[in-house]
């Protein structure tokens, strides 16, 4: 699935959360979703003050927590039960 974005700096922001969240060990679908998350907070906040990335990669984060959190759960679970 391919988000779409209306300008460079919407492009910039999607591909550049997507490869953070991807060497951050978050699965591809979660990456995606966490881009979709820090795009979404771009369009609707027009007065950042010079981090936009950083406040939409803060935002994607604390979206997908709970996601890893659950992941990193049924990892150890398998492993005990192994």
């Amino acid at each position: 699935m391919s988000i779409q974005t209306r300008n460079n700096v919407e492009a910039f922001l999607v591909r550049e959360v997507t490869k953070q969240l991807t060497t951050d060990g978050y699965t591809p679908l979660d990456s995606e979703r966490g881009a979709e998350v820090a795009l979404r907070h771009y369009r609707e906040n027009a007065g950042f003050k010079g981090k936009a990335f950083e406040q939409c990669m803060a935002r994607a984060l604390q979206f997908l927590t709970p996601a890893k959190t659950a992941a990193k759960k049924r990892a150890a679970k398998k492993a005990k039960a192994a």
